[in-house]
């Protein structure tokens, strides 16, 4: 086991009922409705529009495959996809404690033997832009 800044890091079972494993397809812009139609027909699961314009595809993983391959063969290219894990629920971080988990995921995810960093923290647009 690794101490960062007095937490010990390590793989904690106990903690994976916290999130859940989900496909995430993201398109940075799009047909909308094209994307609507071969998501529903393949799968998703939720699909969202941002107020960016942007557009998230939610799948179950084991549909991830396949939906991301319906959309590639409809000349629908998402900019990123990825299985991965999605808290339950998030927390609200206030600016100091932000501060502090961010440096704390700086140095998880800069040691060697970290994969990935996985966490429930919910830091705000406008918090993000004073860090």
């Amino acid at each position: 086991d690794k101490h960062v800044t007095g937490v010990q890091t390590c793989a904690l079972p106990i903690f994976s009922y916290m999130f859940s494993k989900q496909g995430f397809i993201s398109f940075s812009s799009g047909d909308e409705d094209a994307i609507m139609e071969v998501a529903i027909e393949s799968g998703a699961d939720d699909i969202i529009t941002n107020d960016d314009g942007s557009i998230d595809v939610m799948t179950a993983p084991d549909d991830f495959f396949s939906l991301k391959d319906a959309l590639i063969a409809n000349n629908l290219n998402p900019e990123h996809s990825q299985i991965t894990m999605e808290p339950t629920n998030r927390i609200e971080l206030n600016l100091e404690d932000a501060e502090k988990f961010m440096k704390l995921i700086d140095r998880l995810e800069d040691l060697d033997d970290t994969q990935d960093v996985y966490h429930n923290a919910d830091i705000s647009d406008e918090l993000m832009a004073q860090l």
